[in-house]
């Protein structure tokens, strides 16, 4: 009967520790999905500067272009 007794004490602490370590691992498994969304948001934000980066870079171009022209016009009168 004490056996008994010491064997259900033994299975209830692995059964407590099982559960800390599940809450752990479903923990971790929380932090990682976190940092991988926060990392697919990064690169995505990424993506867009340098859209952003691009379309400003061909803007500059022709703005550059254009006063250019306008600085070769205004030479020749």
């Amino acid at each position: 009967m004490a056996r008994l007794k010491e064997n259900d004490l033994i299975v209830q602490r692995e059964n407590e520790e099982l559960a800390q370590v599940e809450a752990q691992i479903a923990e971790l498994q929380a932090r990682r999905d976190l940092i991988l969304q926060r990392r697919d948001d990064a690169v995505a934000v990424g993506a867009e500067l340098k859209s952003s980066a691009k379309q400003i870079l061909k803007a500059a171009t022709e703005m550059k272009k254009a006063l250019a022209e306008r600085k070769l016009i205004r030479a020749r009168w």
